[in-house]
């Protein structure tokens, strides 16, 4: 099984800048909708989504999975690579930037 190593932090501000400089109205609208939650949800999704590490759950998904990203997010393209190949039978799709694939491609390009 393919090891998944981790952005430095470095690498990640110098990806996550200019992103946040091109979609901030996204990020602005996506934080408004975070903002209508309670304060305790709000938290639970932020630890679930930025502190959990979910590897070993994702290893024991055993039904169809589509896995899809943005080929211009600020995510590695290579972690979702990484998650299809952990799930078995899993279907990877990778958006290409210029056809809307970004971080929020499901906001940005919802077709």
């Amino acid at each position: 099984m393919p090891v998944l190593v981790a952005p430095s932090r470095r690498e990640i501000l110098e990806e996550e800048i200019p992103y946040q400089r091109r979609y901030t109205e996204t990020l602005l609208e996506v934080a408004r909708e975070n903002l209508k939650l309670p304060r305790d949800h709000a938290v639970t999704l932020l630890e679930d989504n930025v502190i959990q590490d979910w590897t070993d759950l994702i290893r024991t998904i055993r039904v169809p999975t589509l896995v899809f990203s943005g080929g211009d997010s600020h995510i590695p393209t290579s972690s979702q690579r990484w998650i299809a190949e952990a799930i078995p039978n899993a279907r990877l799709e990778i958006i290409p930037g210029d056809a809307g694939g970004r971080h929020f491609l499901f906001l940005q390009n919802p077709d």
